[in-house]
């Protein structure tokens, strides 16, 4: 029989007062990370890392747990030019160039900031303001350009150049040329490192779609790193690069990419490769903002990562996530991913929202010490029932939607109260077991389109529903046991 009841009324205020542990238990020390928006701990934004002990034992560090907060902080990187005497490492005189991090955020790089010092003796190691390398068409001008240590300003190149003892690039260092651009001894660039546009840029005949670039002895970015190739064969090679101050991108048609002691990305890191290239990121142990991946790349490895605003994967071929070490994030989603079969995370120990949607190969899932969640989307996966999910005890908003294969909700065993529940469209479910400790709702409850669902017994312990009860469209489901189950509830 097709059955179809709405229920509504006035939400009444309702206080519920949760377990506090017992002095015999001792509270839980617990961590949680966020970003931080530019302001006044951090000038330029950062990361805020929140300490406190989870007093009443929810798995989450509420504001009122909190203890203590420390900031890591997002800092310019400066240039700046110092004179040197005639002396024994310039008979002739010449220029110390210094870089480093602005750690007072006060726009001037002083001593105790200098990271890394390049001595300039030669007028022709030094190059002031911006460079394009396509003016120096001639043989005598690119013997020149080679000598160039320091270019002070943007360094585009889009023309075949040699730049041998390139040092330090002040500004943007932009490509534009689809040839093998090699910079062997280039250590630093104060700006962006650009590579060539997604799309054709007005004015421009032939944009180049393509980067190929070697630098063995790159370490550190000031600014954001764009590196997409749009025809094969493209490839990004810095071994030695450690730190990228603003976002991270690599994508497209790669065919080789070294990141091999990248330690942290100050923004967002998003990995997007269009062929199946591994990529290892060994010693990558931080992202200040979000990590994104998507595309073709089978196999990603994160062994160290500890922090990350959040975690997207979105229509990638991943086959397995594993993050050893990750402590928090926010939100975790993982959409459209077919070959994804295990997501680890042993060390989570907080995390807002989880979405899963469209993964059919999805068997193992570990959020490792996580007991709550604000948020859990669980839709189109290949599961049978909610076991891997079954150390939460405290979900607000549940939604279960179109899984074909559910039959039951076993995993849900701890949950004994939820704000809004949705169970929706999944054609295999014949019982809510795993619900039956569930005493209490604070918002709405929806079960419609359960074409096999016979029976809401396992129900049994819930006696408040404070927000609409939604009953429609469950084929199967006697009219006789939503009216008992309604007039159980007072409605």
């Amino acid at each position: 029989m097709r059955s179809t009841l709405l229920v509504s009324f006035l939400f009444s205020s309702l206080m519920a007062c949760g377990d506090n542990p017992t002095p015999a238990q001792a509270a839980k020390p617990i961590t949680s990370t966020a970003v931080e928006p530019a302001g006044a701990h951090c000038a330029n934004g950062g990361i805020v890392t929140s300490t406190g002990l989870d007093t009443n034992a929810n798995g989450v560090l509420d504001p009122s747990e909190v203890t203590s907060y420390s900031y890591t902080c997002s800092h310019d990187t400066l240039l700046r030019q110092d004179p040197i005497a005639s002396g024994a490492v310039c008979p002739g005189g010449g220029v110390d160039v210094q870089t480093g991090h602005d750690l007072n955020d006060d726009g001037t790089l002083e001593d105790s900031e200098i990271e890394n010092t390049t001595t300039v003796c030669y007028s022709d190691e030094l190059y002031q303001g911006d460079l394009k390398t396509s003016d120096f068409a001639t043989a005598d001008a690119q013997e020149k350009l080679s000598h160039v240590r320091v270019v002070t300003g943007n360094l585009r190149i889009d023309s075949a150049v040699a730049l041998p003892n390139l040092t330090v690039v002040g500004g943007n260092l932009e490509l534009r040329i689809e040839t093998l651009v090699e910079l062997p001894a280039l250590g630093k660039v104060i700006g962006s490192l650009i590579g060539p546009p997604a799309a054709v840029v007005i004015g421009e005949q032939n944009p180049p779609r393509g980067v190929m670039l070697d630098a063995p002895a790159l370490t550190q970015v000031g600014g954001s790193v764009s590196m997409t190739s749009w025809t094969e064969g493209g490839r990004f090679i810095a071994p030695a690069l450690s730190g990228v101050d603003g976002e991270l991108d690599v994508g497209g048609k790669m065919s080789a990419v070294d990141l091999g002691k990248l330690n942290h990305v100050g923004l967002n890191l998003g990995i997007e490769l269009t062929e199946p290239t591994a990529l290892a990121l060994p010693a990558l142990d931080r992202v200040g903002m979000g990590v994104r991946i998507g595309g073709q790349s089978t196999d990603l490895a994160f062994p160290v990562l500890r922090t990350a605003g959040y975690f997207q994967i979105l229509h990638s071929n991943l086959r397995s996530l594993a993050l050893p070490l990750l402590t928090s994030i926010s939100t975790l989603t993982i959409y459209n991913s077919a070959s994804l079969a295990s997501v680890a995370m042993p060390s989570l120990s907080a995390v807002t929202t989880v979405s899963l949607s469209n993964l059919p190969a999805l068997t193992s899932f570990d959020l490792g010490e996580v007991s709550a969640l604000d948020g859990l989307n669980l839709t189109r996966l290949a599961i049978t029932d909610l076991g891997m999910f079954s150390t939460l005890r405290s979900i607000k908003k549940i939604s279960i939607a179109s899984n074909p294969q559910l039959a039951s909700l076993g995993g849900f065993d701890q949950l004994t109260t939820v704000t809004d529940l949705t169970i929706s469209n999944n054609p295999a479910l014949v019982s809510l077991a795993g619900l039956d400790q569930l005493a209490k709702l604070t918002g709405n409850l929806t079960i419609q389109h359960d074409a096999a669902l016979t029976s809401l017994s396992e129900l049994g312990a819930l006696t408040n529903v404070a927000g609409v009860i939604t009953i429609s469209d469950d084929a199967a489901l006697p009219a006789s046991e939503i009216a008992a189950f309604l007039t159980r509830l007072g409605r």
